[in-house]
């Protein structure tokens, strides 16, 4: 993994913690409720990320092949 993608990830959570501040600020609805929905939201984008750096690693695979 390299340090790059490890500042996108870290980038990645203090974004989403930074919206759940502010929809909790905006909103007044209690914090878990949007915690744990905002949480399902990260670990989405998260996996997203994941399985895009898994189609680039098979890409660059593909390429070393040819």
């Amino acid at each position: 993994m390299n340090l790059w993608w490890s500042y996108w990830l870290v980038g990645f959570l203090c974004s989403g913690l930074l919206c759940v501040l502010i929809i909790r600020l905006t909103l007044k609805k209690p914090f878990w409720d949007i915690f744990w929905k905002s949480l399902f939201s990260i670990s989405v984008l998260i996996i997203l990320l994941l399985w895009c750096y898994f189609l680039q690693w098979i890409v660059r695979l593909l390429i070393d092949l040819i």
